[in-house]
C-alpha cells in the first residue's frame, strides 16, 4: 500500500462523518468525486501486475528488488488490497451519488417546506383578517342592534309623549269649548249692558241703584228670552214627536203589509209545492194509465183473435153438435165472457169503474134471466145466442 492510499485511508473517516452529517457543500462533492476518480485511475492494475502505479506529484526512491518468493506474496497482497480499496471507493462512489441525490431531495423537501411555511403564515394571516373581519362585523352588528334597540326605545317613549301631548291637547280643546261658552254668554251680556254701565265718576250708591235696574232689566229680558226659547223647544219637541208617531204608523202599516206580502208569498209556495205534487201524482198516473192502456189493448188484441178464432170454429160445427151440447155450459160460457169485456172496460176507464160494474152486474142479471128463458126454447135460440156473442165481439172491439 502507498502513502497516497494511507492518507486517503485517513482522510475517509471525515468525509464519510462530514457528509453524513451533511455539512459538504455541493462545491466539496465534486472536488472529492474529481479526487476519488483520479486515485481510482493510480490504483487500477496495469498488463503487468506486478509493477504498481506511482503518483506524478511526488517522485519516490527506487526500491532494491526483492526474491521471486517475496514478490508473489507482494504482489498477492497487493492485488488483495487494490480489490479491496477499488470496492470501498465504488462503496465510496456509490454513497456519495446517494448522498449527493439525498441533498438534492433535500434541497427540494426544504424548499417545499419553506413554500409551505410561506402558505401557513399566508393562510394564518388570511386567518386572522378574517377572525378580525368577523369580530368587526359582530361589533357592527351588536352596536346596530343596540343603536336599534335604543332607537325603539325611543321611539317607544316619542310615541308615548305624543299620546300624551294629544291627550292633554284634547283635554284643552274641551277645556276651551267650555269656557268659549262663558265667552259668548259674557259677550252676549256685555252687548245688552248699556253704553255707560260702568261709571267711575258717579256715587257709589246711585251707580249701584242704576247698575240694579240695569240688572232687573237684564233679568226681564232674559227671562223673556228663555220663555221664548223654551217655548220654541216645547213646539220642535211636540213637532219631532208627532213626526216621530207618523213615521212608526208606517213603519207598522209597512210591516203588516210584508207580512202579508211574506203570507201570501207563503201561500203561493204552498199552492205550487202542492200543484207540483198534484203534477207528478198526475204525470205518474198517467204512465200507468198508458202502460195499462197499452197492456189493454195488448190483451184486447189477444181476445178478439182468440174470440175470432173461437166463432170461426163454432161456426165450422154443424147443428146438431150444438144442440148436443148443454144450454148451462153455453150460459157459462157467455156470462164468463161477459164478465170479462166488463173487466176490460173497466179496466180502461177506472174512474167509472163502480158505475159501470153495478150496471154490468144488473146487466150480467138481465142475461142470466134471459139465458134461463132461453133454455126452454129451440135450436134456434142457441143460433140466436151465437149471433148475440158475435155481435158482443164487434161492440167490444169498437169500444
Amino acid at each position: 500500500m502507498t502513502k497516497e492510499g494511507a492518507e486517503l485511508d485517513e482522510e475517509e473517516p471525515t468525509r464519510s462523518y462530514a457528509q453524513s452529517s451533511g455539512e459538504w457543500s455541493k462545491s466539496d462533492l465534486t472536488s472529492c468525486t474529481s479526487e476519488i476518480q483520479h486515485k481510482k485511475s493510480l490504483t487500477q492494475p496495469t498488463k503487468k501486475d506486478s509493477q504498481v502505479v506511482k503518483p506524478h506529484k511526488k517522485p519516490k526512491k527506487l526500491l532494491k528488488v526483492p526474491p521471486p518468493c517475496e514478490l508473489k506474496e507482494i504482489g498477492d497482497a497487493l492485488r488483495d488490497e487494490k480489490q479491496a480499496s477499488y470496492e470501498r471507493y465504488s462503496k465510496l462512489f456509490e454513497f456519495t451519488n446517494e448522498m449527493s441525490i439525498a441533498n438534492d431531495r433535500r434541497g427540494v423537501i426544504k424548499r417545499n417546506r419553506q413554500d409551505f411555511e410561506d402558505r401557513c403564515v399566508n393562510f394564518h394571516q388570511f386567518i386572522l383578517d378574517n377572525v378580525s373581519k368577523m369580530r368587526r362585523q359582530q361589533y357592527a352588528y351588536k352596536h346596530n342592534k343596540e343603536q336599534e334597540r335604543a332607537g325603539r326605545v325611543e321611539l317607544y317613549e316619542i310615541n308615548k309623549k305624543i299620546r300624551q301631548t294629544l291627550e292633554r291637547r284634547a283635554a284643552l280643546q274641551k277645556k276651551l269649548d267650555e269656557l268659549e261658552v262663558y265667552q259668548n254668554i259674557i259677550k252676549k251680556t256685555v252687548k245688552l249692558l248699556p253704553k255707560n254701565y260702568i261709571r267711575t265718576n258717579t256715587d257709589a250708591a246711585d251707580s249701584l241703584v242704576h247698575r240694579f235696574d240695569i240688572l232687573c232689566q237684564m233679568k226681564s229680558t232674559m227671562l223673556q228670552g228663555l220663555y221664548q226659547k223654551q217655548e220654541s223647544i216645547q213646539k220642535e219637541s211636540r213637532e219631532l214627536l208627532d213626526t216621530q208617531l207618523t213615521s212608526t204608523e208606517n213603519l207598522l202599516t209597512k210591516c203588516s203589509q210584508l207580512q202579508e206580502y211574506g203570507n201570501q208569498w207563503r201561500k203561493d209556495m204552498e199552492l205550487l209545492q202542492h200543484s207540483v205534487e198534484q203534477y207528478e201524482r198526475d204525470r205518474e198516473r198517467t204512465i200507468e194509465e198508458c202502460t195499462r192502456f197499452f197492456t189493454v189493448i195488448r190483451a184486447l188484441r189477444n181476445l178478439a183473435e182468440k174470440s175470432a178464432n173461437g166463432i170461426n170454429s163454432l161456426q165450422r160445427h154443424n147443428l146438431v153438435s150444438q144442440q148436443k151440447v148443454p144450454l148451462l155450459t153455453n150460459f157459462a160460457l157467455i156470462v164468463r165472457f161477459l164478465a170479462l169485456g166488463s173487466a176490460i172496460r173497466d179496466e180502461i176507464t177506472p174512474p167509472m169503474r163502480h158505475r159501470r160494474s153495478t150496471v154490468e152486474t144488473s146487466r150480467t142479471e138481465t142475461v142470466a134471466y134471459a139465458a134461463t128463458a132461453k133454455t126452454r126454447a129451440s135450436s134456434q135460440a142457441s143460433l140466436d145466442n151465437i149471433t148475440n156473442i158475435s155481435d158482443v165481439k164487434t161492440h167490444i172491439s169498437t169500444r
